[in-house]
């Protein structure tokens, strides 16, 4: 079944293992989870090509794999067949910020949590941004804020917050 709402990384990092496991092991060839992956995706694509989830789920592999280009054109897509339905202004922010274009990705990131201001990766990721960016104030207030949104313990989500309060 199809998700339709936002999901987490962390939500995420459990359905790719879980995919991983219903997969099998890796084939023997590099990336052969990753290929896998998209192989099914891709399949389902063929046969619903403006299912926007599908498209999302194209995107974070690619993302994941660190396929910047790739997933950033599939994000668009996601939002195009499924407008709203996706934290897709996150991810081009978090695409924005792996390309160390982190200006355009704090602007990213602060037009998804203007929408979704509860969503503990986003916070995450903009205090992450606002780190690089000098703006330790603003960095200080998105950290403890995404450990309070968090679901579960997030062991580098702790670590980064408390060396982000220490240097300050």
């Amino acid at each position: 079944p199809i998700v339709n709402a936002v999901i987490s990384t962390a939500r995420f990092r459990r359905w790719l293992i879980a995919a991983m496991l219903t997969l099998g092991p890796p084939q023997a060839q590099a990336h052969g989870t990753h290929s896998s992956l998209m192989t099914k995706v891709d399949a389902q694509l063929a046969e619903s090509p403006e299912d926007g989830s599908l498209w999302y789920q194209r995107a974070v592999l690619e993302f994941e794999h660190e396929d910047f280009a790739a997933a950033a054109e599939d994000f668009a897509k996601a939002e195009k067949f499924a407008p709203g339905e996706y934290a897709v202004s996150w991810w081009q922010g978090r695409i924005f910020d792996a390309t160390g274009r982190t200006t355009e990705a704090k602007a990213a990131m602060d037009l998804y949590l203007a929408k979704v201001p509860d969503h503990w990766g986003a916070l995450a990721s903009r205090a992450r941004v606002q780190m690089k960016l000098g703006a330790t104030e603003a960095a200080l207030a998105d950290f403890p804020a995404s450990l309070g949104k968090c679901p579960d313990a997030q062991p580098d989500l702790v670590q980064e917050a408390a060396r982000a309060f220490a240097s300050h």
